[in-house]
């Protein structure tokens, strides 16, 4: 299948534009099944690390939703619906799996405000733990 579609590819021109643009562009069919590795690979470890299921609304135990408010954020971000902070942590992970602020709350703030401001524009990844709960949100961040 994958040299059929190189071959569609090869033949609609597409190669052709590409090597318009980057002169020392040259497409194999061999680059395939590098490429088809390389996204299996990283599709699996995005998966390990993020879940398979990520959404700005997640449902918790006894139905309590979850959500990211506001979202898209721009210089800060709560989660609503989190009855107790008592020994929660919330990390954000950008696209790459990087791991880019990490913090720790407990119940002396009922209604925390996780700051973004140093954030650039883009998609990042919330993981919200408590105790044994683990929730995955989306994040977008809008300067």
């Amino acid at each position: 299948m994958l040299v059929a579609n190189y071959q569609s590819l090869q033949d609609n021109g597409v190669y052709l534009r590409e090597k318009l643009v980057w002169t020392n562009f040259n497409a194999t069919s061999s680059q395939l099944d590098y490429h088809k590795t390389w996204v299996q690979n990283r599709i699996s470890y995005l998966d390990s690390v993020f879940g398979e299921y990520l959404s700005s609304n997640e449902t918790g135990k006894g139905n309590i939703t979850f959500s990211i408010f506001p979202n898209p954020a721009n210089g800060y971000f709560s989660v609503q619906g989190v009855s107790s902070w008592k020994d929660a942590e919330i990390s954000i992970i950008d696209v790459s799996g990087k791991t880019l602020l990490k913090n720790r709350f407990d119940e002396s703030d009922p209604h925390p405000a996780i700051f973004v401001a140093s954030l650039s524009s883009g998609i990042y990844f919330v993981i919200f733990k408590q105790g044994s709960m683990t929730k995955t949100f989306r994040l977008a961040v809008k300067r």
